[in-house]
């Protein structure tokens, strides 16, 4: 195995140390430093050895294993020599990579072997400069672990190994939920039931990194050559359907402390920056992760591999959202070595409004104009309570708590569509009934009978979750009967019944005492 070669190892890493300032001839075995960067503080780095090397400038590079190892190593993979080799009092073997055997295939096999080659390891000193650093390391092929995993080589072609901690190949695809207003997680936290006019919160998160390990295989030869990179920023993209979000509510946290918030960056010199466009209302967060000279600006917690990143924002629910379902889509990129790569697919929430209409008929069914109607949010009217407001859309009542309509007027038509409502129940009030019809009582609408905007009912007994609209006729439609006036009497009352019945048997009496008296006088 001549010149090492850089190589892919998401778990291992296989470090070349190789020497110092000074030339070392083959045949004398040097010591040299491995110096791993973005170092975890509080984890645990700890080098394997597996092969002994000797170097004798570029290129001059030669592995060596203990005679007493040599049966661990897999000929399948590497030529070992025949021709003991004397060092510092111990023999070994020399031991060379087959030109058939890849990269992967001896960094896997290394992983999977290490231990039979060192079994106790040498443990890494931290500094305060975020480094782990091995001193006096004798020349050899090294598999370094931490606590929390494994890490990369990035470059063994030098006196002194460098190696990055990266546990992992770069940042994760980012989560998006809906928070409720008492601060928990929606359930399920991707999707959400909201009026017109209300103000959901949203809250994106990912688990961020300073580096980026970016590998290929070579089609010929199916060598694996891999390079890391480090991350210069991030970019968060949120695309809102049917909601317009407020950019002075955008919080922005980096290991759980602000570095924008109340409308500004916190860090003046590297300025985390919120714009939304003004006709698609796209709102995008740039957060520099870089200083001037390079420098990673963030480092992950205390036993932790990732940075974890969270963007929350308010977002008012639009008129839109009432005739579709309102989608809010969000991607996040990171810009390393001049590219600009997504961060996993694009990952979306979905709020939805509801709806129903409200038909007025009279006893028989047939349609009847001429009423009015308001409508209040809950099962009941209690005293105080005021309707609520709609703009009239086309025939439709879209709820709007700035809308200047406070009646739904069915005095021209038989019924009418009232949008863009919460998943809750609400009470029909009539204001005016048709002439020659008395007002209809207080009718509640059960929430389980709204009608979702996609044109589902969506209660316990009624959910449709293929794509075809399956709804029942009679869900989603509210009938409101009104019934004619009683008939009155055409003069008086009750009343004057009495004194017509009480006259008459006055009269009566009248008629029957004269009669009575002018018999008595004939008899005289």
């Amino acid at each position: 195995m001549k010149k090492m070669k850089k190589m892919v190892a998401l778990l291992i890493a296989m470090v070349m140390v190789l020497g110092m300032s000074v030339t070392v001839f083959a045949g004398q075995l040097g010591t040299g430093t491995i110096t791993v960067e973005n170092a975890t503080k509080g984890q645990t780095y700890t080098a394997y050895k597996i092969f002994n090397a000797t170097y004798a400038g570029e290129d001059g590079v030669s592995y060596k294993v203990l005679a007493s190892k040599a049966d661990n190593v897999d000929t399948d993979l590497f030529d070992v020599g025949d021709t003991p080799e004397t060092i510092d009092g111990e023999t070994y073997l020399s031991v060379a990579q087959k030109s058939s055997a890849t990269d992967k295939q001896i960094t896997d096999w290394a992983k999977d072997n290490y231990s039979a080659f060192d079994s106790t390891g040498t443990v890494g000193t931290y500094g305060e400069d975020g480094k782990v650093t091995f001193s006096d390391m004798p020349f050899g092929y090294y598999f370094i672990t931490s606590s929390l995993g494994s890490v990369v080589t990035i470059d063994t072609a030098h006196p002194d190994a460098t190696v990055k901690d990266k546990n992992t190949g770069g940042p994760n695809t980012p989560a998006k939920k809906i928070v409720a207003e008492n601060g928990t997680d929606m359930t399920p936290a991707t999707s959400n039931d909201a009026a017109v006019g209300s103000v959901e919160r949203f809250q994106v998160t990912y688990n961020a990194t300073n580096w980026v390990t970016t590998s290929f295989t070579d089609s010929s030869t199916g060598k694996v050559t891999a390079y890391d990179t480090k991350v210069e920023k991030y970019t968060i993209v949120d695309t809102p359907t049917g909601l317009a979000i407020d950019t002075d509510s955008v919080v922005v946290t980096v290991n759980g402390t602000a570095v924008y918030e109340n409308g500004a960056s916190v860090d003046q010199t590297y300025q985390t920056t919120v714009s939304k466009d003004a006709t698609s209302g796209v709102l995008t967060v740039v957060i520099p992760w870089v200083d001037a000279e390079g420098a990673s600006l963030y480092a992950a917690p205390s036993g932790k591999v990732d940075i974890p990143v969270a963007v929350s924002y308010d977002a008012v629910v639009t008129s839109e959202a009432a005739s579709a379902v309102a989608p809010n889509s969000v991607e996040v990129t990171y810009n390393n070595d001049g590219n600009v790569t997504p961060s996993g697919k694009p990952i979306q929430t979905y709020t939805y409004t509801y709806k129903f209409q409200v038909d007025k008929v009279k006893e028989d069914g047939t349609a009847l104009l001429g009423a009015k109607f308001q409508l209040y949010a809950g099962d009941a009217i209690a005293a105080g309570d005021t309707p609520l407001r709609f703009t009239l859309d086309n025939g439709t009542y879209v709820c709007d708590p700035n809308g200047t309509e406070t009646e739904i007027d069915l005095t021209e038509v038989d019924h009418a569509v009232i949008s863009g409502l919460d998943k809750q129940a609400y009470t029909l009030r009539e204001t005016v009934a048709p002439s020659g019809y008395n007002k209809a009582d207080d009718m509640t609408v059960p929430a389980g009978e709204l009608m979702r905007v996609d044109g589902r009912i969506i209660d316990e007994e009624n959910i449709f979750s293929n794509g075809e609209v399956t709804t029942p006729n009679d869900f989603g439609v509210t009938t409101v009967v009104n019934k004619q006036g009683s008939v009155l009497p055409s003069t008086g009352g009750a009343g004057t019944t009495v004194l017509y019945v009480t006259g008459a048997l006055l009269v009566l009496c009248g008629g029957v005492v004269l009669a009575v008296r002018r018999r008595a006088k004939e008899e005289e």
